[in-house]
C-alpha cells in the first residue's frame, strides 16, 4: 500500500512511520521541517503544513489511505487550540474531491460519545490534569467532521500512551467501556496501521487499550 501520514515526526506518528515502513508500505509523510525525518527507503517527504489545502493535495494523490496522528505535544499549553479539527476538516475536503476514501485518525478515550467514567471527566481531568480538557474539544469537533463525512473513517480513541513494552495484547470497545489506562507505543502504532490497511472490524469509532 501506498500511505499517507500527518504528524510523523510527532510522538505517535513517528512510531506509525516507523511500523508502516517494516510492512514494507510506501509512505508520503507531511512535515513543516522534513529534515526532521530520517531519509529511508519507501519514504517520501513532503514539505508543508496541514492547515494548507495544497499540501493536503500533494501529500493525498495517489495513496490508498491517510493516516491523520497530529498531536499538539504532551499535554499540550492548556488553551483552546482547534488546529487539529481544522486540519481532519480540510483533509477530508480535500479526499472528498481527489481521494482516496480511507482515513485513520487518532483520538482521545471519552471523545465521540464514548464512555468516560464520572470520576475522570468531573474529577481527574479538571483538577490533575487540566490541560488535556482543550485537546478533549478538539477531538470532539474532529469526531464530529468524521462521523458527517462520506469517507471510510475510523477514530481510534486512546488512553494514555505509554512508551514501555508491549503486553502482546489489547482491548478494543466501541462504547469506550472496559477499557485500561494506557496502552504501549508500539502496540498503538501497529493498531493504526492496522486499520489503515482497512480490515472490516476496525472501521468507525473505537477505543483502545492494553
Amino acid at each position: 500500500m501506498k500511505l499517507a501520514v500527518l504528524g510523523a515526526t510527532g510522538y505517535v506518528g513517528s512510531a506509525v512511520l516507523d511500523e508502516a515502513l517494516s510492512r514494507g508500505h510506501a509512505v508520503r509523510a507531511l512535515a513543516r521541517k522534513p529534515g526532521r525525518l530520517e531519509a529511508r527507503a519507501g519514504l517520501e517527504k513532503v514539505q508543508g503544513d496541514a492547515l494548507d489545502p495544497s499540501a493536503l493535495d500533494t501529500l493525498i494523490e495517489g495513496v490508498d489511505a491517510v493516516i491523520q496522528s497530529l498531536g499538539v505535544g504532551g499535554l499540550g499549553h492548556g488553551r483552546l487550540d482547534d488546529r487539529i479539527s481544522r486540519a481532519t476538516e480540510s483533509l477530508i475536503l480535500r479526499m472528498g474531491v481527489k481521494g482516496p476514501r480511507r482515513l485513520v485518525c487518532i483520538s482521545n478515550v471519552g471523545t465521540g460519545g464514548s464512555h468516560l467514567s464520572w470520576i475522570a471527566r468531573r474529577i481527574v481531568y479538571p483538577l490533575f490534569i487540566p490541560n488535556l480538557l482543550p485537546i478533549m474539544a478538539d477531538k470532539e469537533a474532529m469526531e464530529a467532521a468524521l462521523a458527517g463525512s462520506s469517507l471510510d473513517w475510523s477514530s481510534i480513541r486512546f488512553p494514555d500512551i505509554a512508551d514501555r513494552p508491549s503486553r502482546g495484547r489489547l482491548r478494543l470497545s466501541r462504547d469506550g467501556r472496559g477499557i485500561g489506562i494506557s496502552i504501549p507505543l508500539r502496540d498503538a502504532a501497529r493498531l493504526i496501521v492496522d486499520a489503515a490497511e482497512s480490515p472490516t472490524g476496525l472501521r468507525g469509532g473505537f477505543s483502545a487499550s492494553a
